[in-house]
This record gives C-alpha cells, structure tokens and sequence, in this order.
C-alpha cells in the first residue's frame, strides 16, 4: 500500500515528464508560414518569408559572392514549414550581417 507522501511524489514525477514532453514537441513544432509570420520582429508577408526560405538574403559580409542566408525550412507535404528555432536562428544571422556590413 503507497503513503499519500508517495502517491505525490508519483503524481509530480509524471506531471514533470508530461511537462517535459509538451516542451519538446513545442519546440519542433512546424509551423506553416502562416502562423511563422508572427514569430519575426518585423511584419513580413506570406510571399517574403517563402522568398527567404527558397532564395534567401544576400550574405554582404562576403563581397561579390553568391552566399545567401536562408530561412531553414522542410515541405509538409506540399507546404513548405519552418519551426520558432529556424526563425530565430535566421534573425541573428541576418542581424550579424547587418551588423559587420556597417562595420
């Protein structure tokens, strides 16, 4: 028979992998562009973002190069997705480009 001092200790435990899981399927969570739109710090469009995931951005910190950065993304079927950590990765690299181009 379980006191009622392990019964919560049990409850907790499950509660905190539960937790743990929800936290792990947000973070790979796709969204479609959509919805990606309000994860960026400016107000793209639906057609900006797709450009930034097919053609990118120009990388000037190379000069005279084809180098482009480009928002990560993977086709959901016939939709392109992209997850909160491709956007905020795609941000600093953009800023950092901003950044070394005034230097």
């Amino acid at each position: 028979m379980c006191d009622v001092v392990e019964v919560v200790a049990i409850v907790q435990l499950v509660a905190t992998q539960e937790n743990t899981r929800k936290g792990a399927q947000l973070a790979t969570q796709y969204l479609s562009i959509k919805a990606a739109i309000k994860f960026f710090s400016t107000n793209p469009t639906p057609r900006t973002v797709l450009r930034w995931m097919k053609r990118g951005v120009h990388d000037r910190r190379v000069p005279n190069t084809t180098n482009r950065i480009k928002l990560q993304s993977i086709c959901e079927g016939a939709y392109p997705v992209t997850t909160i950590e491709w956007i905020r990765q795609f941000q600093e690299a953009c800023e950092n480009n901003v950044k070394e181009q005034k230097r």
